[in-house]
């Protein structure tokens, strides 16, 4: 394939797609409230370790938090 003069590649070809870097928020995140801040603060994801390693019951916390 040829593209104005050059030769596509898949480099080539996602050039000007990725509008946006992905950027996680992590760390000190305890709460449902909390993560659900993060995108407002910029975060395409939210990394939630010891707040939810603990205990199914505060896993449960954080789904139901994140999806009502």
């Amino acid at each position: 394939m040829v593209a104005e003069g050059r030769v596509a590649t898949p480099a080539r070809a996602a050039e000007g797609r990725i509008a946006t870097p992905a950027r996680a928020a992590e760390g000190r995140i305890a709460t449902p409230a909390q993560a659900a801040e993060a995108p407002a603060a910029g975060a395409s994801s939210v990394v939630v370790g010891t707040a939810v390693t603990a205990s199914t019951a505060l896993t449960r916390l954080f789904v139901d938090g994140l999806t009502s």
